[in-house]
């Protein structure tokens, strides 16, 4: 859940560090660049009908967004059942409404109410029985931050390992700001943490030792993440698959002209074509001259009357 008053704690943390001279931190929005990386995962997933074709890379990236365009990668990509969200089986039956401000009246319940459902994302459905009354809201509208972009992301990509929880709480991540990652991290989180260079997280955001959790994601650093991780391989192989079956068309539509022009198919279409259009040349010329002709007529009795009038 992304938090208003994230930037504002980071300010007021430097400033416990700085001379009382120095002026409070302000915020400063800087658009964001769009790098060849991040280009080319927005052209892939459109491609694959993923992302709407209308997206702006710089903009910023809103939890109803990911959410919709996380189930529907996972849907499309997907192929281990053991990692597939599936909203048709998750749905079925009766449904408890996992927020209080996602309906089944809002397009992305669908998407949103399966994460929720598959326990990806802490909801009133994950929430102790002594405080279910809590009001437990989604946020749509907000701004997806880096944590959930990436928490989310991870434990659909990693597979939960016995021991691994208490393997991963004595590992030191190599992040400055570790202890800003809340106490709701996933393991799988921190196990893509410690995968390096082959971490979604280096993928999305490079080299870096700040994560910065709470900031906001852009719809560009969310396409990389999308396309990162088990999902790369899935994807080359989808396009791998389409690319052979738009080749397999070629080649059908290239026998099929062939056979038509040894048969002589296509000469005759157009032979019957051309004998109708000359057909209908020579009947319009008729009628044009017969036109003519009565024109002629018409003039010479005109011609005649007014002869013997006058």
């Amino acid at each position: 859940m992304v938090k208003d008053s994230s930037l504002e704690n980071v300010a007021d943390i430097a400033n416990d560090h700085v001379p009382a001279s120095i002026k409070k931190l302000h915020r400063v929005v800087i658009p964001a660049a769009v790098d060849s990386t991040q280009q080319e995962a927005i052209l892939l997933l459109k491609k694959l009908k993923i992302v709407e074709d209308d997206i702006k890379a710089h903009e910023l990236c809103t939890r109803r967004e990911y959410a919709r365009w996380l189930v529907k990668a996972n849907s499309v990509l997907e192929r281990n059942p053991k990692n597939r969200i599936s909203p048709s089986m998750l749905l079925a039956g009766s449904v408890v409404e996992a927020f209080d401000d996602m309906s089944p009246e809002d397009p992305d319940f669908w998407s949103v109410q399966p994460l929720a459902e598959a326990g990806l994302v802490r909801s009133k459905l994950s929430i102790k029985s002594s405080i279910q009354n809590e009001t437990v809201n989604y946020l749509p509208e907000s701004f997806i931050s880096r944590f959930d972009l990436l928490n989310w992301k991870a434990q659909l990509d990693y597979s939960s390992i016995r021991g691994i929880e208490e393997k991963m709480s004595r590992k030191k991540v190599n992040l400055m700001d570790v202890k800003a990652i809340g106490d709701d991290a996933s393991v799988a989180l921190f196990m893509d943490l410690e995968a390096g260079d082959n971490s979604v997280l280096r993928k999305v955001f490079g080299q870096s030792r700040r994560f910065q959790p709470d900031k906001p994601a852009t719809i560009a650093q969310a396409a990389v993440a999308l396309t990162s991780g088990r999902m790369t391989s899935a994807i080359i192989t989808l396009l791998s698959s389409m690319e052979a079956e738009e080749l397999s068309r070629k080649v059908e539509m290239e026998v099929i002209r062939s056979d038509l022009l040894m048969r002589g198919d296509i000469q005759s279409f157009w032979d019957v074509k051309m004998n109708k259009v000359k057909a209908c040349a020579i009947e319009a010329e008729k009628h044009f001259q017969t036109a003519l002709l009565n024109l002629e007529q018409q003039k010479n009795l005109q011609d005649k009357f007014q002869g013997e009038y006058f």
